[in-house]
């Protein structure tokens, strides 16, 4: 399936990133892709997206399928003006550095989506920061990687500089082993934060850009602005996920459950997801897996347990429905929980 404009979205080739990097360690793009449900003929129409959740589901495949956790991070080193869409061209043509990061802060989010750019000064230094709008950011590490990832090496195409953050934050926890961390980024790194940042000395702020281009930036900034009036509306599908999140295992988790919180009804709020690309069945699914996947790596709740909070009536139905989400079952990807830190 793929999303609408209107929900949180990635692009094409966004994805075709994913796919690269899945490539490289030997994973048919086919394969991927229908981990998530989707079909590589519908990535190739016209503003093709995904979401956030098909998108998380891909790198999960990735992940298990590699045996790589960082697989965001090399996914970051993909980055071209291209990946970002409009914004990637917008953020070329500025003038300078500072000029790039402001545009970056105010349209990011309608690139990718579920999230708050923002921008802070503290003396000498500047960070641009990335809140996901997420109940669970730990479970976006790939997402969260691959965007301070992307911040780098595309920082560094638009500068011709081989720069160097003075500090990032993550908002996951801290993976057993930081090396390819310290690595790519060279610089202080912290884990568990409230936000994802990338601070740089003020002094880059000022650096000309390679390929300035008023004329370009004046057109993309344009397309970015058609881009914001048509979601100024707020997702349902967001707001129905953390509804979601908290209902889990719960009796009478349904369309008339839902509506009521929305007050609307049942008929109205199947219209509404339907045009926002989704639909309750698999908003619930997706929510689910994500969930399932935080208590299996993140935590050390039998795994009856889980099955009992995510609703399942016994751990042989969650077995069966998480080994048709992830391709392994419960015990082998909890399995994983100690090669991923």
């Amino acid at each position: 399936m793929v999303g609408s404009s209107n929900t949180a979205t990635f692009t094409s080739m966004y994805v075709q990133a994913v796919l690269d990097v899945g490539n490289s360690y030997g994973i048919a793009s086919d394969t991927i892709l229908e981990h998530a449900g989707l079909l590589a003929s519908g990535l190739s129409e016209p503003g093709a997206t995904v979401t956030q959740p098909q998108l998380m589901v891909m790198y999960q495949a990735v992940i298990l399928l590699s045996g790589v956790q960082s697989i965001g991070l090399e996914v970051g080193k993909q980055v071209r003006p291209g990946l970002f869409s409009v914004l990637g061209y917008a953020l070329k043509s500025c003038s300078t550095l500072a000029e790039a990061m402001l545009v970056c802060q105010k349209y990011q989010p309608l690139i990718m989506g579920q999230g708050q750019v923002s921008m802070t000064s503290t003396g000498t230094a500047v960070s641009l920061q990335w809140r996901p709008h997420s109940r669970s950011p730990q479970l976006l590490r790939p997402l969260n990687d691959s965007i301070m990832a992307c911040w780098l090496y595309f920082g560094r195409l638009i500068t011709g500089l081989n720069i160097y953050p003075s500090a990032v934050e993550f908002c996951h926890p801290e993976p057993r082993d930081i090396s390819v961390y310290q690595r790519l980024f060279n610089c202080s790194i912290s884990f568990g934060s409230e936000k994802n940042s990338m601070t740089i000395p003020k002094g880059l702020l000022a650096t000309d850009l390679l390929e300035a281009d008023p004329e370009l930036k004046a057109l993309m900034l344009e397309e970015m602005e058609k881009l914001n009036d048509q979601q100024r509306d707020l997702s349902l599908t967001e707001s129905s996920e953390h509804w979601l999140l908290q209902h889990l295992g719960r009796s009478g988790v349904g369309m008339l459950q839902l509506s009521s919180h929305f007050h609307m009804s049942e008929r109205t709020l199947r219209r509404a997801l339907l045009k926002e690309g989704t639909q309750l069945r698999s908003l619930k699914r997706d929510t689910k897996f994500e969930k399932a996947k935080y208590c299996l790596q993140q935590t050390d709740i039998p795994i009856a347990d889980v099955a009992r909070r995510l609703g399942y009536k016994n751990n042989s139905c969650f077995s069966q429905a998480f080994k048709k989400w992830a391709g392994v079952s419960p015990s082998s990807f909890r399995k994983l929980k100690d090669c991923s830190r």
